[in-house]
Order: structure tokens, then sequence, then C-alpha cells
């Protein structure tokens, strides 16, 4: 398997754009990690709900994925998501496969 400047290295992966959206978007569909558990450190403040320091806190990234305050049909599989020009389009934290 070559890639665009002959064999494929950590290196020219990064560049193959295609690849890469293709990538991310399979893990946002097919979540790999469907969700974490976390412990605040802190008080916080979840919506508008407060958390108090120490508190456990469930966080389901599968449900995130296909939330579609962040994703435009979210249920359809479009690489083109991850595209530079459309990264403005989401949250930083809309995607998170691990």
């Amino acid at each position: 398997m070559t890639g665009p400047s002959g064999d494929v290295t950590y290196a020219n992966v990064q560049q193959m754009t295609k690849l890469n959206n293709f990538l991310k978007e399979t893990l946002r569909v097919y979540s790999p990690v469907p969700g974490v558990g976390k412990r605040t450190s802190c008080p916080v403040m979840i919506g508008e709900v407060p958390v108090e320091a120490d508190t456990d806190v469930d966080l389901n990234l599968a449900a995130v994925h296909v939330d579609p305050r962040y994703w435009k049909c979210p249920h359809a599989f479009d690489p083109s998501r991850f595209a530079p020009e459309n990264a403005a389009e989401r949250p930083d934290n809309a995607w998170t496969p691990f």
C-alpha cells in the first residue's frame, strides 16, 4: 500500500485527509467507548445543575455523537463533517472518541 508520496508512514497518513475524515466519522457513529466516568475536582455547573466537588459524573459520549444540536443529520454517515472547512460547525467537545 502506498500513500501520496510512496510508502505509507505515520507522517504521510496524517496528510491523508479523506482517510482521516472517514476514520473520525466511523469513531463518531460507532463509538468504541460509549461512555466514561469522571469525578469533579471542584464545584461546577453542568447545564443548570450545580455539582459539588468529588462527585462521580457519567458522560454518555455515544449520545453526544448523535445529538442534533451538534450534528446535522446525526445518524447519517458523512466523513465530510470532519473536513477542515466544517470544523467550526460544532463545539470541540462534541466529538470524543475515547
